[in-house]
């Protein structure tokens, strides 16, 4: 299972071409509600809505629940504790990685040194 990026689906939304589409085929791809908050955030225009809602409909949805959020701000003051500072929804991201197993499709270069931290994030090797 890959949990796509924020940024990873905002390219392949905008790049029609990207070789990364092929992955939506070959693999169980799924998204989170940060996720979705930050593509609903960024709509310009009617074009943009109806792309974000199809691709958004496609795809299952990981949940966070309500004893999730305790164990998320303790990876994010481990982090913290290593010097590293990270965003809070990137910080989700990482525990959803963890809680369920999966691998993250990003293009944040912060992830990796997340990693080294946590070894029990996965992340998906974009070729």
């Amino acid at each position: 299972m890959i949990l796509l990026d924020t940024n990873v689906i905002i390219d392949l939304l905008n790049n029609e071409d990207d070789s990364r589409w092929n992955l939506l085929n070959q693999e169980d791809c799924v998204i989170c509600g940060i996720v979705i908050s930050e593509l609903y955030s960024g709509i310009r225009s009617k074009k943009e809505e109806k792309a974000v809602e199809l691709f958004v409909n496609s795809l299952d949805c990981l949940s966070v629940e309500e004893g999730d959020w305790q164990k998320i701000g303790q990876l994010i003051s481990n982090f913290k504790k290593n010097g590293l500072s990270v965003p809070f929804q990137d910080a989700v991201l990482a525990y959803l990685s963890i809680k369920y197993g999966c691998k993250i499709l990003t293009l944040d270069k912060h992830f990796p040194m997340m990693k080294v931290l946590e070894d029990r994030i996965g992340l998906w090797e974009i070729c």
